[in-house]
């Protein structure tokens, strides 16, 4: 069915559930554990995976938007695709629900 929300569950990967328990833990020990073999562990990597686990996460900020033309609503999990994905001068006005 069209338009029905259906979520992705990445909690469910073995990925997410490695990063959501232990990535706290590798952060805390990196600096004694791996970098002197590596180097410095680069900001962007905690910023990414920080990313990952809240993507898809309706905890997390989103929001519902609906088209005031047909009334159809439909959940953005990533707002921040609302001003990177879309030509907002080209689109009608978009109401906004705060979950």
């Amino acid at each position: 069915m069209a338009g029905v929300y259906r979520p992705r569950h990445p909690e469910r990967t073995v990925l997410y559930r490695v990063l959501f328990h232990h990535f706290d833990r590798f952060l805390a020990e990196y600096d004694t554990r791996f970098e002197k073999e590596y180097g410095f562990l680069r900001p962007i990597v905690k910023n990414v995976v920080e990313r990952y686990l809240d993507c898809g996460n309706p905890r997390c900020m989103f929001a519902r938007i609906r088209c005031p033309d047909c009334c159809k609503e439909r959940l953005l999990l990533d707002v921040k695709q609302l001003f990177t994905k879309i030509d907002i001068a080209a689109r009608p006005p978009i109401q906004f629900r705060y979950g």
